[in-house]
C-alpha cells in the first residue's frame, strides 16, 4: 500500500486531485453567477440559459466555466454582447477558494461546511453589491444545512442555538448604528437572515470573531473613502454594502486558519 503512493505516483495523484478540486469550484462559480441572476429576477433556476441581450440559447459548450469566456473574448457568441467581467471573476474566485479550503481542511464533512459557507457568502456578497439585497435562498439551504450537520456530528444543537442568537443581536446593533450614523443603506433583514444562517452554521465563536475583523474591513474602506474626500473635495457619499467588509473578514480567517495549522497531509489520514 505504501509502495502505490512513493514517487511520481503520488505527485500526479496529489496534482490531480487539486485539479478537481478546483475544476469543481469553477463550476460551482458558474452555479454561483446563475443563482444570484435568477434569484434576483425570480426565473426558475434550473432551465436552459439564454443570452440577456438577444435571448439566443446558449449552447453547453458555452457554459464551460473560464475556458468560454476566454475563447469567446469575454462576448456572446451570437449577438457579440460583451459578458459582464463578474461572471469570470466569480468562477475564479470560487475555484480558488475551494482550492484553498480544501488544502487547509482536506476531505472532511468540516471541509465541505466551510465550502458550503463561502459559496454563500460569494453569492450573497455579490448580490449585495449588484442588487442591494441578499437572496432568501441562502438562508433556506442554511435552514436544511443545519439540522443535516447536527445529525452527521459536525455541529452540536447547542453550537448552533449558541450561534443563531449573537449573530441575530450583532446585525441588530450595526442597524442602530448605520442609522444613527445616517448609512442605513448599507444594511437591511437580508443581512439580518445571512447572519443567522452563517451563525447557525459556524457558531458563536466564529461569528464573533467574524463581526470584529468585517468592523474593522468596513472602517478602512469607509476611512479610505473620508480621506479621498477630503483631498478631492468631493461631496458624493460613498456605501459599501456589509457584507462586502464580512466577507473579507471570512477569507481572513481561513488565511489564519491556514497559517496557524497548515495541514499537508491534505487527505485527512486517508493516505498512509
Amino acid at each position: 500500500m505504501r509502495e502505490k503512493w512513493k514517487g511520481i505516483d503520488w505527485m500526479e495523484y496529489l496534482i490531480f486531485t487539486y485539479a478537481l478540486i478546483f475544476i469543481s469550484g469553477l463550476f460551482f462559480g458558474t452555479f454561483a453567477n446563475v443563482c444570484i441572476k435568477r434569484w434576483h429576477d425570480e426565473t426558475p433556476l434550473f432551465c436552459a440559459p439564454t443570452c440577456d441581450t438577444c435571448g439566443h440559447k446558449i449552447p453547453w459548450c458555452d457554459t464551460v466555466p473560464v475556458l468560454s469566456f476566454i475563447l469567446n473574448k469575454g462576448k456572446c457568441g451570437y449577438c457579440h454582447t460583451p459578458i459582464p467581467l463578474q461572471n469570470l471573476v466569480v468562477e475564479l474566485v470560487t475555484g480558488f477558494t475551494f482550492l484553498a479550503i480544501f488544502t487547509s481542511y482536506g476531505f472532511s464533512l468540516e471541509g465541505i461546511k466551510m465550502l458550503l459557507v463561502a459559496w454563500m457568502f460569494i453569492v450573497g456578497t455579490v448580490s449585495d453589491i449588484n442588487y442591494r439585497e441578499v437572496p432568501n435562498e441562502l438562508t433556506l439551504i442554511a435552514l436544511i444545512a443545519m439540522p443535516t450537520f447536527i445529525l452527521l456530528n459536525v455541529n452540536s444543537l447547542l453550537d448552533t442555538l449558541w450561534g443563531v442568537i449573537p449573530a441575530i443581536w450583532i446585525v441588530l446593533f450595526a442597524c442602530i448604528v448605520a442609522h444613527f450614523t445616517g448609512q442605513e443603506d448599507i444594511i437591511g433583514g437580508g443581512d439580518v437572515k445571512f447572519m443567522f444562517s452563517v451563525g447557525g452554521l459556524m457558531g458563536m465563536e466564529f461569528v464573533l470573531l467574524m463581526f470584529v475583523l468585517g468592523c474593522i474591513s468596513l472602517a478602512l474602506m469607509y476611512g479610505s473613502f473620508i480621506i479621498e474626500s477630503a483631498i478631492t473635495k468631493g461631496a458624493k457619499g460613498t456605501s459599501v454594502p456589509m457584507l462586502v467588509g464580512f466577507s473579507q473578514a471570512y477569507a481572513l480567517m481561513l488565511l489564519m486558519h491556514y497559517l496557524a495549522d497548515a495541514r499537508f497531509d491534505v487527505f485527512g489520514g486517508f493516505l498512509p
